[in-house]
């Protein structure tokens, strides 16, 4: 299994590599590879395989390392789900 970041933006492609960097750690034994396609635009976009996982066009955000680690925990077999997938959020006061 593989997946890609397109980074669109060179102001993304430093905090991109960091959320590549986390992803690859997580899932080492579970991946082939990894790989971030520098363009312009600010768009950040994930996809494992053909399936597009995260937008931040389409979310209006940058997403959080956590949600990129569910979403690829899904879809790799026998690979290690997040600690804190269960763990609800608590409200600021």
């Amino acid at each position: 299994s593989d997946w890609s970041s397109d980074v669109c933006s060179s102001d993304l492609l430093p905090r991109a590599s960091w959320v590549a960097q986390e992803l690859l750690h997580t899932f080492q034994d579970y991946v082939s590879g990894v790989t971030l396609v520098p363009g312009g635009g600010g768009q950040f976009d994930m996809h494992f395989g053909e399936e597009l996982l995260f937008s931040n066009k389409l979310a209006g955000r940058f997403p959080e390392t956590r949600e990129l680690r569910e979403l690829l925990a899904a879809r790799i077999d026998g690979a290690p789900r997040s600690r804190h997938a269960a763990e609800p959020v608590e409200a600021a006061d």
